[in-house]
């Protein structure tokens, strides 16, 4: 049995003026208003985009300023065992960890601060 589909009625002249669709059923009006809000939207999210990767770039600064200060000290005491260390090839030893400790970590923090810029 072959199935009849219904004609569809014709839009209503106050329906085309008002620039509606039967489709959607929204007018222009209210498809300007769905934008307004789609963009209102996107400017907070960007906003907040913003805030976010400035606070994680001052939170980095601070651990790397932490880490600095905790290498710093660390190798400080390194130096001072080796200064006090009675054997010669312990004293040479331990500067040597120490030299290498502070510029292995100069350079990890200054690789980090660039990528935090």
């Amino acid at each position: 049995m072959a199935t009849q589909t219904r004609p569809r009625p014709p839009e209503s002249d106050a329906h085309a003026r008002r620039g509606g669709t039967r489709a959607t059923g929204r007018s222009a009006r209210e498809r300007t208003t769905a934008e307004a809000h789609v963009d209102e939207a996107a400017r907070h999210t960007r906003e907040l985009n913003e805030r976010i990767l400035r606070s994680s770039r001052q939170a980095g600064n601070a651990t790397l300023d932490a880490y600095e200060r905790a290498l710093e000290t660390t190798t400080a005491l390194t130096e001072r065992v080796a200064d006090a260390s009675r054997v010669e090839w312990i004293s040479t030893a331990a500067h040597a960890q120490a030299r290498l400790a502070r510029d292995l970590g100069r350079a990890y923090v200054s690789s980090a601060r660039t990528l935090l810029k």
